[in-house]
């Protein structure tokens, strides 16, 4: 059977995603006598309310075209891509039904990632009904571990808390949670900081869900055809940095003028307060507002992550929280000063997330797509990088509309499609894949009999980055190559072993990877 079309527009925030589709959906409809939809895919744009900060476009500006998934949850509820997806497919199949074009267009790509691959998300179990899983037995190899635990991680095992604890506020708990899973499963403990907490104690939950090892899981789950959903046309807008992030600021500038304090005072006032956490302390004196729930996790400072049982949660629109601190400022100096701070923090943190999305696709997205399409299928998905550098409406008509017109044009009528490495200056130097050997990495260090574990743990790490490669071979870039799971069983054995040296100083290690 044949797979059905889908457009993707993806690409960082602040390059003109949701112009292009409605540039498109508009072109269909007029030229191609084709109705087209669009669905949103902006982890932050579907929640209602803030749509200065999350820079929802205006209704004025979708120029009738239908948007679905946009501002529909309400600020508190988290909303998982488990759950998009349940949203996502049926539009895309009702679209399908009425003979519309489903044009998806956001910045979260990950959410893109897992529609057009299924098969390849993990378990979401926020999500999960914990009392259908409580029973599930615990395999012999994780009751084995569990039995040479020390007796307070056997009770942090039997008691996991609710929500993740800060590591900022109460390390010795988060520092327990990454122990418990670095004894049950040392690889996927070594796959996230400890410091990424949430991570940590998902992983937990799903041993304690399923009674297996998470690492185990996913391995197997790398064996998985990489099938496509449907046929997919992805148009990553990219542009240069530099270009990108004055832009960038000069939107936050713009935000200001277009009245963000209000909708932040607004906003603070029909919510009242972010919800309570208290982290996992048991001591109240340590509650805070918790800025890592639903609409708050776009507006706050949190760090992206990329939590593959949910969706790439991240600082990606920085400026409630910042601005929310001048608000309560007691008087006029200190009121400016933080007004100075919020504003920097927001256009720093956007210019971050900014080149965190386009990481995400180019190290996420990209990779998946061209493991699949090396299988050899009639229905390959396609990826067009197209420069949205200058935004002028000539430029952008030049570089952006016109290619991405041509290119939806005969990929809907199924004709031949250009190199997608011709389409742009951009494309032909971003778009080169490099394929690698896996590389073997053999290092010996000796170190002082009083070297501290700290000073053992930074050599070997510099050992690795400044490692001497022969031949007159550059360093790569890259230690890790391979498909996704390869790279993180690599990664984590590197990991593991640091961990081991940094625990028990063994003073002559020798770590080896393939």
């Amino acid at each position: 059977m044949a797979l059905r079309p889908v457009i993707a527009i993806c690409g960082p925030t602040g390059v003109g995603k949701s112009t292009l589709a409605v540039q498109l959906a508009l072109y269909l409809a007029n030229t191609q006598s084709v109705a087209a939809t669009a669905i949103n895919a902006d982890s932050m744009q579907v929640y209602a309310g803030l749509d200065i900060i999350t820079n929802k476009i205006p209704v004025s500006e979708m120029c009738g075209v239908p948007h679905q998934l946009i501002g529909f949850k309400q600020p508190r509820d988290q909303y998982l891509t488990r759950q998009w997806l349940d949203d996502a497919i049926p539009a895309i199949d009702d679209a399908h039904q009425k003979h519309q074009i489903p044009i998806l267009v956001g910045g979260t790509s990950y959410w893109m990632h897992h529609l057009i691959f299924p098969n390849r998300l993990k378990s979401d179990n926020s999500t999960t009904n914990e009392a259908s899983l409580s029973s599930s037995q615990l395999s012999p190899e994780i009751l084995q571990l569990l039995a040479e635990v020390p007796p307070t991680l056997r009770q942090l095992f039997d008691s996991l808390p609710q929500q993740p604890p800060s590591a900022a506020i109460c390390p010795e708990e988060a520092l327990s949670l990454q122990s418990l899973l670095t004894c049950l499963d040392p690889f996927a403990a070594a796959t996230w900081h400890w410091r990424n907490t949430r991570s940590v104690l998902q992983a937990l939950r799903f041993i304690s869900f399923t009674g297996r090892q998470p690492s185990k899981i996913f391995s197997a789950q790398n064996n998985i055809d990489i099938a496509p959903r449907y046929r997919a046309l992805f148009i990553w807008l990219n542009a240069d940095p530099i270009s990108l992030n004055l832009r960038l600021d000069n939107r936050v500038d713009e935000m200001l003028q277009q009245g963000l304090l209000g909708e932040v005072k607004q906003f603070k006032q029909s919510q009242s307060s972010p919800p309570s956490l208290t982290n996992g302390c048991s001591d109240d004196s340590k509650k805070l507002a918790d800025y890592t729930c639903g609409i708050y996790q776009s507006i706050g400072e949190s760090p992206i992550r990329v939590d593959q049982a949910s969706t790439i949660h991240a600082a990606s629109y920085a400026g409630y929280r910042e601005f929310d601190q001048y608000l309560n400022a007691s008087n006029s100096l200190q009121s400016k000063a933080l007004f100075r701070k919020a504003v920097d923090a927001m256009k720093q943190s956007t210019r971050q997330y900014a080149a965190q999305q386009t990481s995400a696709i180019r190290n996420n997205l990209l990779p998946i797509i061209n493991a699949s399409n090396r299988s050899g299928r009639s229905n390959g998905t396609l990826l067009y990088m197209l420069d949205a550098t200058n935004v002028d409406s000539t430029k952008w008509d030049v570089n952006v509309f016109q290619p991405a017109r041509n290119i939806t044009r005969d990929f809907l009528n199924g004709r031949v499609l250009p190199d997608p490495r011709s389409v742009s200056d951009l494309a032909r130097t971003r778009l080169i894949i490099n394929e690698k050997p896996i590389m073997f990495v053999f290092l010996v260090l000796i170190f002082h009999p009083e070297a501290s574990r700290i000073s053992i743990f930074h050599s070997i790490s510099l050992a690795i980055l400044n490692a001497e490669w022969g031949n007159g071979m550059d360093r790569p870039r890259y230690l890790f190559t391979g498909d996704d799971m390869s790279i993180r069983c690599q990664r984590s054995t590197i990991f593991y072993h640091l961990t081991s040296v940094m625990t028990s100083c063994v003073r002559r290690p020798t770590v080896r990877t393939n």
